[in-house]
């Protein structure tokens, strides 16, 4: 597999890559992360090191989404609440990604404000929205 065929790959299955120094981490749905992904991102793992030192600079902060693991774990409703709400600031003009990560931070404000936990310390077992997190040594 080459390397844009792995970054479409990833990209067509929800996986989102960063760089942590010298190591690759990696946020995915639950099945995601195959065999076959892993020796993709092993084989070409200085390739795409390289890429995110690049794109992000070393002081860049993560890639949108900051923690999909957190907004995976909000309670439906406000998960919705933020799709609503990066929709309409779009619709104002804010570009991707800072209208979602406006919405974002505009709604954990919001529930924190409401004395709700803006999310649980764990998924619950079964939970389709969680996310699996990893990273290549």
């Amino acid at each position: 597999m080459t390397l844009p065929e792995l970054r479409a790959l990833l990209d067509r299955l929800g996986i989102v890559l960063s760089a942590r120094g010298d190591r690759l981490h990696w946020a995915a749905p639950p099945g995601a992360m195959t065999p076959e992904v892993k020796t993709a991102l092993a084989t070409h793992k200085a390739a795409l090191l390289r890429l995110l030192h690049d794109t992000l600079g070393e002081s860049a902060p993560p890639p949108w989404p900051p923690r999909p693991a957190e907004l995976a774990r909000w309670p439906v409703e406000w998960r919705a609440r933020w799709g609503l709400l990066a929709n309409a600031l779009q619709d104002e003009g804010v570009p991707w990604p800072a209208h979602e990560q406006r919405a974002f931070e505009q709604v954990k404000a919001e529930m924190t404000r409401m004395d709700h936990p803006p999310a649980d310390p764990a998924p619950e077992p079964g939970d389709s929205h969680a996310l699996v997190q990893g990273r290549l040594l």
